[in-house]
C-alpha cells in the first residue's frame, strides 16, 4: 500500500459514524523517535568498508485504527494503517518511506458457523547481512487469509483455512531471485475444554513459486516448492495465570523439478506463560524447526533450534519494563549441484533487548528501547569472523481516542507499531 493510499484510508476511519448498539472505537496516533544504529549494513566485526559505521535514524510516524461492530461485537470489523518516513543523517541511500495495512472482519452465524477475512500489507527495510548488498531496498509483503469454522459441538470445532500471499522486491536483481508468491491451505480438528485449554490436529499445505527465476537459477535451486506438514498442537491451561503449550509436526518438503532434493523434516515447539504476579509476566519458548525458504538461495533448508525469553513487569501505572532474549542455532544444509559445495554447517544468532514505556499521560507514551544481535557463522564454512549490530531507540508518541477506558483499536495501533520496530 502506498503512502497516499494509507492515508487516505485514515482520514475514511475518522468520517465513519459512531453509533449503533455497540460502540465504534477509533484511535489516531502520532509519533517520532531518534535512533542510534550501529552496522546497518551487518559487516563481519574484521571489516574496514567506510560504510561499517554508526547512524543516527530519525523516524516520523502516523497511524489510524478503527474497530466497528457489525452488527454486534462478536462479529466486527477492525482496519489499522500507518504511514513511515526514515531518514539517516549519513548513509542517505538507506532513507525511505513505508506504509502498512491491516484490516480484519471476523464474523459469526449463528452458533454453528464462524470464520475470519483478514488482509495485511506493508513494507519494510531489507534484513542487510555481510555487506554484499548497500543500496536502498524496501520490500513489500502481503498476507492474505479466509477462514471458515463449523462448530461441530460446543467443545469441538473443524476450521478451515486458506492462505495466500506475495513479497516483491524493488532491486531488479533481488526481485529476479526473491520475489515469491505462496498458497496455503489447513485443515483442523480442534477441541476446547472447560478451563479453555484447546487441542489440535490437522494438515496443511503450502506451495512457494519464485516466478522470475531465470533459467541458471532453475537449474540450480528450483523455481518452487511445496510443504505437507502433520502436526498436533495443544495450549493447557494449567491455572488462571499458566499456560503450557506444545507443538509436534512433521513436514515433507518437494521441489518442482530437483526432486531429488525432496526432504522430510520435524518440527517442535513447546513453552509456557506464567502471570507470576499481577505486575509480573514471564514467557519461556524452546524450539526446533524449519524456516520457510523465503530465500532459497543456496540452501536447501534451514532448521532452526533455539530458546528465547520474555518478562513484562509493571513497575507502576505508569512504567513497563520489558526483556527479550533468545540464543539460537541454525543448521543448514545446502544445494549439493552448486558453488557452495559444502554439504552444510551451523550458525549461530543471539539477540537481546529491553525496553521502558512511561506513560505520563493517558495519551503520551514515552519509549526507550536498545537492542543487541550478534551472528556467528560456522567457522568450517566461513572465516569472516562473526557480525554485530546494536541500537538505542527513544521515541515519543501521542495518541487520539473517542472513548474512555480500554480501547482495542488503540491496542491495534500499538501492534502495528511494535512490528514495525521489530
Amino acid at each position: 500500500m502506498s503512502p497516499r493510499r494509507a492515508a487516505l484510508v485514515c482520514l475514511a476511519a475518522f468520517c465513519v459514524p459512531v453509533g449503533g448498539r455497540a460502540t465504534t472505537e477509533i484511535a489516531g496516533q502520532v509519533g517520532t523517535s531518534v535512533q542510534s544504529v550501529d552496522n546497518p549494513f551487518l559487516f563481519p566485526e574484521s571489516s574496514a568498508d567506510p560504510l561499517k559505521r554508526r547512524d543516527r535514524v530519525q523516524t516520523t510516524d502516523l497511524g489510524v485504527a478503527m474497530r466497528m461492530p457489525l452488527p454486534s461485537d462478536r462479529s466486527f470489523l477492525a482496519v489499522g494503517a500507518t504511514a513511515s518516513r526514515v531518514v539517516y543523517d549519513a548513509l542517505s541511500q538507506l532513507d525511505y518511506t513505508a506504509s502498512q495495512f491491516d484490516g480484519l472482519y471476523q464474523w459469526e452465524y449463528g452458533s454453528a458457523l464462524r470464520g475470519r477475512l483478514r488482509h495485511r500489507e506493508g513494507d519494510s527495510l531489507y534484513n542487510y547481512y555481510g555487506g554484499f548488498f548497500t543500496q536502498r531496498e524496501v520490500p513489500h509483503a502481503r498476507q492474505d487469509l479466509a477462514e471458515v469454522s463449523l462448530r461441530i459441538t460446543p467443545e469441538l470445532e473443524l476450521p478451515v483455512t486458506a492462505t495466500s500471499g506475495s513479497l516483491k522486491y524493488q532491486d531488479a536483481g533481488l526481485a529476479e531471485r526473491y520475489n515469491q508468491e505462496e498458497k496455503g491451505l489447513r485443515l483442523a480438528l480442534s477441541y476446547t475444554s472447560g478451563r479453555r485449554s484447546t487441542f489440535s490436529a490437522g494438515v496443511r499445505q503450502n506451495e512457494v513459486r519464485f516466478p522470475q527465476r531465470n533459467a541458471a537459477d532453475v537449474a540450480s535451486i528450483d523455481s518452487a516448492y511445496t510443504d505437507r506438514e502433520v502436526f498436533v498442537d495443544t495450549a493447557w491451561r494449567y491455572s488462571d495465570n499458566t499456560i503450557v503449550f506444545g507443538r509436534i509436526g512433521r513436514l515433507d518438503r518437494s521441489f518442482a523439478s530437483l526432486s531429488n532434493r525432496d526432504t522430510q523434516l520435524v518440527s517442535l515447539s513447546s513453552g509456557v506463560e506464567w502471570r507470576y504476579s499481577p505486575k509480573t509476566y514471564l514467557s519461556l519458548r524452546g524450539y526446533r524447526q524449519p524456516q520457510t525458504n523465503g530465500q532459497a538461495d543456496l540452501r536447501l533448508y534451514v532448521i532452526s533450534t533455539g530458546i528465547e525469553g520474555r518478562v513484562l513487569y509493571d513497575m507502576t501505572a505508569k512504567t513497563r519494563i520489558s526483556l527479550t532474549g533468545g540464543y539460537e542455532q541454525q543448521k543448514y544444509q545446502s544445494f549439493s549441484n552448486t558453488a557452495a559445495a559444502a554439504t552444510g554447517g551451523t550458525d549461530k544468532v543471539m539477540r537481546v533487548s529491553a525496553r521502558v514505556e512511561y506513560s505520563p499521560t493517558q495519551h503520551t507514551l514515552v519509549r526507550l528501547e536498545g537492542l543487541r544481535e550478534r551472528y556467528s557463522p560456522d567457522p568450517a564454512v566461513s572465516t569472516t569472523g562473526d557480525f554485530t549490530r546494536s541500537s538505542l531507540q527513544l521515541g515519543l508518541s501521542y495518541t487520539f481516542e473517542n472513548m474512555q477506558g480500554a480501547n482495542r483499536a488503540r491496542t491495534q495501533l500499538d501492534a502495528m507499531r511494535y512490528d514495525r520496530v521489530q
